[in-house]
């Protein structure tokens, strides 16, 4: 599998799992694309792809792990506390806690989701919902 690939298949399974939530409603920035947030100071989520190192972890025929983590950052109106936030954040991290799916001969793992803050900028308040991923590419 590509990078490109890899985040054709991680970007399709948020938008898929994304519309079934009860947060469907609210927008998402996909990386470089064009995007404009919300102009009534609306939450909104954006999904970043961070790639690790990779190995080969097989003797014989080879298996690539690459290692990374998917990040969902929420952005919340700000001075209005964390709580619609965080529920934005868990309905993200639903999407990849614990899972492993497929794209083409490739499997992604996640790992378990974790919350972060980083602080109230330009009226909104953001979390980040970051998920361990493993990509197992066999060569």
């Amino acid at each position: 599998m590509s990078f490109a690939a890899e985040r054709t298949s991680i970007e399709a399974r948020f938008a898929t799992e994304w519309a079934a939530t009860d947060h469907s409603t609210v927008p998402v920035a996909y990386e470089n694309v064009d995007f404009s947030p919300p102009l009534e100071a609306d939450p909104w989520v954006a999904i970043y792809i961070r790639n690790g190192a990779a190995d080969v972890i097989t003797i014989g025929p080879s298996v690539t792990r690459t290692g990374g983590l998917i990040q969902v950052s929420v952005y919340a109106p700000a001075s209005e506390g964390t709580h619609e936030a965080r529920e934005i954040a868990d309905s993200a991290a639903g999407v990849f806690n614990i899972v492993q799916f497929t794209s083409g001969a490739d499997v992604i793992t996640t790992g378990p989701a974790y919350l972060s803050s980083r602080g109230t900028s330009d009226g909104y308040h953001q979390l980040d919902v970051t998920i361990p991923f493993q990509r197992d590419t066999f060569n």
